[in-house]
């Protein structure tokens, strides 16, 4: 799952989560826990995606639910560079909105 690291170099903690190229169910439970401890972490929360090649329904659920999590918290999560296959994956399930892939 990539990388789980804290930059303070900005004056802000910010957690960085690498995603795989290929997002399946296989690493729900991994990605689970790694969302989780970096909910509990505070400060903010990246998601770089640039390059997932594909990505599952059950994977967008878990991010859906992340994200929703994040907002309860108070904690800001945002992707970095979401590939084209995020953008559309997420658009044909209608999690756009839910995954704050909205532009802006």
């Amino acid at each position: 799952m990539g990388f789980l690291s804290k930059d303070k170099s900005s004056g802000t903690d910010v957690i960085h989560i690498e995603c795989e190229e290929v997002m399946n169910i296989s690493l729900a439970a991994n990605l689970h826990t790694r969302l989780r401890e970096s909910l509990g972490k505070g400060g903010e929360i990246e998601l770089h995606a640039a390059n997932v090649e594909r990505i599952d329904a059950a994977v967008l659920q878990l991010f859906t639910a992340f994200f929703k999590a994040a907002a309860a918290k108070k904690v800001r999560a945002r992707w970095i560079e979401p590939s084209d296959v995020v953008l559309r994956s997420a658009g044909l399930l209608g999690l756009t909105d839910k995954l704050n892939l909205t532009a802006g």
